[in-house]
């Protein structure tokens, strides 16, 4: 079996080099964190378009029903007029039926 040579002994980092490494870990950590804060600008610019968008969308349709609504609420109450003087015509009707033969118009049975 062979035999595997020892690795080398590490030398202590000098202090530029340790200066130098916490340099590059120190950047790398401010280029994620622009990232991070560009994705997230992003996202609120996106958000806030959506919620402009489903606003506008929205607003157009509940026009559409408040229209929709007065529609019906006037129609609604024109039905209810209607149905007074139905009432009226047949009340007027029966009277004329139940009275028949006093009025001369039909033979009473």
């Amino acid at each position: 079996m062979p035999r595997r040579n020892p690795p080398p002994p590490t030398k202590e980092p000098t202090r530029d080099e340790l200066v130098r490494a916490q340099s590059v870990v120190l950047e790398d950590i401010r280029s994620q964190l622009a990232l991070v804060l560009e994705g997230s600008a992003t996202a609120r610019n996106e958000t806030r378009s959506d919620i402009r968008d489903l606003k506008a969308e929205l607003s157009e349709r509940i026009s559409l029903l408040e229209g929709a609504v007065r529609q019906n609420s006037a129609d609604i109450k024109q039905n209810s007029a209607d149905i007074i003087d139905l009432r009226q015509q047949v009340a007027g009707l029966r009277d004329d039926f139940d009275h028949r033969h006093e009025l001369g118009r039909l033979p009473a049975h």
